[in-house]
């Protein structure tokens, strides 16, 4: 499945050079980018003028037409909104602007609401302490021991925070430790680098993980968003 969206949307962008380096590395998503590669959907970036114009019309629509609707059939609570929006504006929408595709298969595939409380989440990479804990700034998330007492030092695991707040600790598609919920927010990372000496002298960097630590890091002077070979979300 396929679906086209504004760069900026989805991809952490940065300057030529850097985008230059993609044979190289990897440019990490968004949560939203990361979100879509999970459920196997390819994103289009809209390039060109025309679809950021096709994506800018259908926005103004939304966002002027819609309010002014709203606003004259007296709804100001989102639960009235929602039921008039699907009872009402949606099917007006589309029987004016909605056009039959070429090939009517669906290409739409069945979930379950295990996979998208999995996956529609925060998700953070990290690796397992030698204490078999995991930190993300201030949260510690101790993962109990495995199958024959078995320990998870220096295992690089992915994080989740689900949208209900609740932890999970998933090495590959195997979850091995929860936690209680937090508030929604962002752990602070810092960028560590990996460099190396290139003949001319000069620093060159091989690949950078991130950090997360409990306090708030200085100002970056490399940019928000390096290129990695191997790192997190």
């Amino acid at each position: 499945m396929n679906m086209a969206l504004q760069e900026r949307n989805f991809k952490k962008s940065s300057n030529n050079k850097a985008q230059n380096s993609l044979a190289a590395g990897r440019q990490f998503p968004t949560h939203v980018g990361r979100v879509l590669e999970e459920l196997g959907i390819r994103s289009i970036p809209a390039y060109s003028a025309q679809a950021k114009g096709r994506i800018e019309r259908a926005f103004r629509t939304l966002q002027d037409r819609l309010i002014a609707e709203l606003k004259l059939n007296k709804i100001k609570d989102m639960e009235k909104a929602n039921l008039w929006i699907e009872s009402t504006f949606i099917k007006r929408y589309n029987k004016r602007f909605a056009i039959k595709p070429q090939n009517q298969q669906t290409t739409f595939r069945a979930i379950t609401r295990e996979e998208v409380y999995k996956m529609v989440s925060f998700a953070y990479e990290a690796t397992v302490e030698n204490d078999n804990c995991v930190r993300l700034g201030g949260l510690i998330i101790d993962i109990p021991p495995g199958k024959n007492n078995q320990g998870y030092a220096r295992q690089r695991v992915f994080v989740r925070q689900h949208l209900d707040g609740c932890w999970s600790v998933w090495l590959k598609d195997k979850i091995i430790a929860k936690h209680p919920a937090t508030e929604l927010r962002e752990p602070i990372r810092q960028w560590k680098y990996r460099t190396t000496n290139s003949k001319q002298g000069l620093r060159n960097i091989k690949s950078a993980v991130q950090v997360y630590i409990s306090s708030k890091p200085a100002p970056s002077t490399k940019g928000h968003f390096p290129f990695v070979v191997k790192g997190t979300y």
